[in-house]
């Protein structure tokens, strides 16, 4: 049972990594605030902004090539096993019942 346990808690770090990490987007430009997608907004005049949160994207410093998207799926899974390798781990170090009756 506690074999069984550790393997629940590595499976479950291993998704709560890669679906925290994410996965990246296509190389694009995207504004460095809100992450939206400036593949048709012109840059090169003084008073480019954001059509999404209003931010300049003028300087190249308020703009990002590649943008990571979290996926929540692999989250929500590596939660419940991590909550189910915690209740083996839980049950399997403290015994499932007291026999002192």
């Amino acid at each position: 049972m506690l074999t069984l346990s550790v393997i629940l808690l590595l499976l479950a770090a291993m998704m709560l990594i890669v679906g925290l990490r994410g996965r990246a987007s296509v190389r694009g430009v995207y504004c460095r605030r809100c992450r939206f997608d400036l593949g048709g907004v012109k840059r090169g005049h003084e008073d480019a902004r954001c059509p999404e949160c209003g931010a300049s994207v003028h300087d190249p410093s308020s703009r990002v090539d590649r943008v990571r998207h979290r996926r929540p799926a692999l989250i929500w899974m590596g939660v419940v096993l991590s909550l189910m390798g915690g209740g083996l781990l839980g049950v399997g170090m403290y015994g499932g019942a007291s026999s002192s009756f």
